[in-house]
This record gives C-alpha cells, sequence and structure tokens, in this order.
C-alpha cells in the first residue's frame, strides 16, 4: 500500500494535459512528478505549467524511473499496449487509457503479461462501472425491478469525457465511439454478444447484436464528437429503465402500466465525472482503500464486438463473435 502514489504520465498531446489537470488540481494521492513526450511545445507545459521533476523526450526513460510507483499511459493507440507492457515488466503499477490496443491479438497478449504480475495494479477499465446512478440503474435491473431484460438501446454519445472530448482517432468508428456503450450493454445484461449486424444510413451506423440469452442491444454510432441528447434505454418484461445523458442524476423507471417514477441519485454533477471516479479508485486500490472493481477483462471482451461491428459494417453481413475463451 502507498501512502503517496509517485507518478508520471506518457503522451501530453490535449487527452494527456486534461488528464494531468485532473491529477495535479484533484487528486491528493497522487504526486505527478513526470512526464514524456516527443514534442518541444508539450515538454516546455511540463516543464513551465506543471513543473515536473523529470521531464523525457524518451517514454522508456520515464518507465525506467526508480522513484515512480505509477505511470499513466495516455500515448497514441498503437503503442499503449507495448509501453504498459513494458512499464508492468518494470514493476510499474499502470493505468492505460482505453482501447487496451486496435486489434485483439496485442489486447490479448497485454492480457497476459498483465496477469503474470497479480501483485501490481493494472487498471484500464470503463469509468461508467463507478457511475454512482448506473451502479443503482443496474443493481435495479439485476434485482429483477423490471422482469427479464427484452432490449437494450443506446447511441454512441451516451457516455461523455475526455476521452470523448480529447481522445486521437484510431481509425476505426467502432472503437473511437462504441466501446463505451457496448460494455454498458455487456454489464446490463451480464451475457456474451454472439453475433451483429450493421447499417449504416446518412452517417449514422445502426448495430443490432444478440445475447447469447436472446437479448437485443441496439446502438447507433455517430461519426461526430458533438455533445447531443442521448438516452440509455433498458426495456424488461415487466418494466422500463431509461436514463439521459442530459440528467445524469436522475433513473426514470416505468414498472408495468404504472406511471414513470423519478430517483435522483447523485447530490452533485461533480460526482458523476467518470473521468475523475476513474482516477480516483486507481488512487484508492494503490493506497488499498479499495478493491480493483474494473478488470481488465472487459475490456477485451468489449473491443472483440466492436471488432465484429466493424467487420459487419464492412462486409455488409451479419457477423459471429466466438464464445469467451474460444477465439
Amino acid at each position: 500500500m502507498l501512502s503517496k502514489v509517485k507518478a508520471g504520465i506518457i503522451g501530453l498531446d490535449d487527452l494527456g494535459k486534461a488528464y494531468a489537470t485532473l491529477l495535479s488540481d484533484h487528486l491528493k494521492g497522487i504526486d505527478l512528478l513526470a512526464a514524456s513526450a516527443r514534442k518541444q511545445v508539450a515538454l516546455l507545459y511540463a516543464k513551465n505549467d506543471l513543473s515536473l521533476q523529470y521531464v523525457y523526450s524518451d517514454d522508456t526513460r520515464l518507465i525506467e524511473n526508480h522513484d515512480l510507483d505509477a505511470v499513466f499511459i495516455l500515448a497514441p493507440h498503437g503503442q499503449r499496449s507495448m509501453l504498459a507492457s513494458q512499464a508492468i515488466q518494470a514493476g510499474k503499477h499502470v493505468f492505460i487509457a482505453p482501447p487496451l490496443a486496435t486489434n485483439v491479438e496485442d489486447a490479448h497478449l497485454f492480457y497476459k503479461i498483465a496477469s503474470s504480475r497479480p501483485s501490481q495494479v493494472t487498471m484500464s477499465g470503463f469509468a461508467h462501472r463507478l457511475n454512482p446512478v448506473l451502479i443503482e440503474a443496474v443493481r435495479m435491473i439485476h434485482s429483477g425491478d423490471i422482469g427479464d431484460v427484452v432490449s437494450v438501446e443506446a447511441s454512441s454519445s451516451f457516455t461523455l469525457g475526455l476521452y470523448s472530448k480529447y481522445g486521437r482517432e484510431s481509425g476505426s468508428l467502432f472503437i473511437d465511439r462504441a466501446l463505451n456503450e457496448i460494455d454498458l450493454a455487456l454489464w446490463i445484461v451480464n451475457d456474451e454478444i454472439r453475433r451483429t449486424r450493421c447499417i449504416e444510413n446518412e452517417g449514422v451506423v445502426h448495430a443490432q447484436s444478440q445475447f447469447k440469452n436472446g437479448v437485443v442491444f441496439h446502438l447507433a454510432i455517430t461519426r461526430e464528437r458533438t455533445v447531443r441528447e442521448s438516452n440509455l434505454v433498458i426495456r424488461g418484461k415487466n418494466g422500463t429503465i431509461s436514463l439521459s445523458n442530459m440528467q445524469p442524476r436522475m433513473i426514470s423507471i416505468r414498472e408495468g402500466k404504472s406511471g414513470i417514477e423519478s430517483k435522483i441519485i447523485a447530490d452533485t454533477d461533480f460526482l458523476l465525472n467518470n473521468d475523475y471516479l476513474h482516477l480516483k479508485h486507481f488512487t484508492d486500490v494503490l493506497q488499498g482503500k479499495q478493491r480493483n472493481q474494473l478488470k481488465l477483462s472487459a475490456n477485451l471482451r468489449a473491443l472483440e464486438v466492436a471488432i465484429a461491428m466493424e467487420k459487419s459494417n464492412v462486409l455488409h453481413r451479419e457477423v459471429s463473435i466466438p464464445e469467451e475463451g474460444t477465439a
């Protein structure tokens, strides 16, 4: 357990700067000491604005710094799993911004390396799993408040955060825009998606997927990063639960033929800031205050589904997804 986590950050583009600001201004358990970047402007930002003790143009030198307990990896997509693997092998705790990788093979290799060091914390989760409103909604669903789930509906603008605003493009619409909502559906239904089919119309991809247990997942994926009103709707045999990203503290539930009842869960919107909750959870786990609730395996499964959707959209046909552990 660490009383104060000494950390370094790899990657100081717009996303890295946003994370660095959040770490410096709001995480008392983190002592941000180091950063690495390739561009001179980012190195100057690390020295002059963040006043960091160690500034590197070489990521490996940061990873090998013995003063650091943890490394935050916000490098371009294609470098993340490699740098994270190096950091794990150097004995560091690792926070890696999702996605783990842009292909299943690299993601599985990284998962294997991380699993070989169970005493080190490796976190790359979906921060919405820490959101108290969504936790309560999932509890209600799994408690049977609306009966067996029949369908889940969402759009790719439902979950918002630093990655949505500042993250670089990976080249995959589904990895860049759909991973959070895919994981939401996997979490809610608590089953595996077995097949998916995508149809694109006027710049919006409509993905219809089916779970092993028969639940249908409808996901509309937009190409823009613009903030727009979006709902998450879970329909059960005995009722419906819905959430809106415009009213992030509220859950609406309709049971049977009765009217809609609304529940206010959080007191302030900041308590629903997924990026803050993610970083705080990582810090709390390192300090022994919590157990890690964000498993790497969830990232693997969401990535597999996203890549299957990509394949379906390109081939214009339904694509099957192998059962977990058989890919």
